[in-house]
């Protein structure tokens, strides 16, 4: 038989898939997705949580170097509903603020004895710690040593401030001897 002259192949390749086909494809990716989507939200926990610690290093930073530079008390502490002064009744989840006293001795809750430096915006993620904020001499240290943990749930990290204005960051790896508790 003369194939050519009829212009028929013996075995023509076919030009989709099969139905078999698509649904083990199927299969196989619900499967790696399944599997790859706890890892993902693990991972954007973890990475919102590391945000939130450079927030408050960055701002930590920013009132000490602001009390050094203008030669007077700062803070940063929870922000009030107006986010005009510091709130040490309030949680650090609603935001926090770095403010400069306007004279010495000023009460860093009134609005009239502070100004405002920056404000960073509320988060949903615990912050425990510091309940009367973060306050800088002039000299740039700090009045107290103090302590701010972040806890998303599944990871913590912890924010040591010393008198000197040293920040140090730890993360909570169940090791004993880490200080994060």
């Amino acid at each position: 038989m003369d194939y050519a002259s009829q212009n028929i192949l013996p075995h023509a390749p076919s030009a989709g898939f099969t139905l078999i086909e698509l649904l083990i494809t199927l299969a196989v990716l619900s499967i790696v997705l399944g599997l790859g989507i706890p890892g993902i939200s693990a991972l954007t926990e973890s990475s919102r949580l590391r945000a939130v610690t450079h927030n408050l290093t960055s701002a930590i930073q920013l009132a000490r170097s602001e009390a050094v530079n203008r030669r007077t008390t700062t803070a940063v502490c929870q922000i009030n509903t107006n986010a005009s002064a510091c709130d040490f009744t309030a949680s650090w989840r609603n935001g926090w603020i770095v403010v400069v006293a306007n004279q010495p001795g000023a009460n860093l809750q009134v609005a009239a004895g502070v100004t405002v430096v920056r404000r960073w915006e509320g988060i949903n993620l615990a912050i425990n710690g510091g309940a009367n904020g973060l306050v800088f001499e002039s000299s740039g240290r700090s009045l107290a040593s103090s302590q701010l943990d972040t806890d998303s749930g599944s990871d913590k990290r912890c924010l040591f401030v010393s008198t000197t204005g040293r920040i140090a960051v730890v993360d909570d790896d169940d090791d004993p001897n880490d200080r994060c508790a």
